[in-house]
């Protein structure tokens, strides 16, 4: 469910994306999707009544990542997200990428 939607809305802004390794080389704008927990902890009278599903989106581009990051920052909210976290980590050495992690989670009803 989410992972999908995650993939749609970054075909949608023009933004490589999936859940494992690319099939040839990597382009130079990309995000990995790592889903993180699928918890049924909203309920009442013993039932669950919510999914909430969350997942890590891994950001990764030899540009300027700050505008990319507002836009799909913007694109998540105005798709339901919800963001409970963002932070740049660092740019990586070996690939020579800036890398920015964004953990976004969405309630699904069951």
């Amino acid at each position: 469910m989410i992972l999908d939607e995650l993939i749609a809305l970054f075909r949608n802004i023009g933004i490589a994306s999936g859940t494992s390794v690319f099939p040839e080389r990597a382009p130079e704008t990309f995000c990995v999707l790592t889903s993180m927990y699928d918890s049924d902890s909203l309920h009442a009278d013993d039932e669950p009544g919510f999914e909430v599903c969350g997942v890590r989106i891994g950001f990764f581009t030899k540009d300027s990542w700050t505008l990319r990051v507002a836009q799909i920052k913007q694109e998540l909210r105005k798709a339901g997200f919800v963001i409970s976290d963002s932070r740049y980590i660092e740019r990586e050495s070996d690939i020579k990428l800036h890398h920015y992690n964004i953990d976004v989670e969405k309630h699904y009803k069951i």
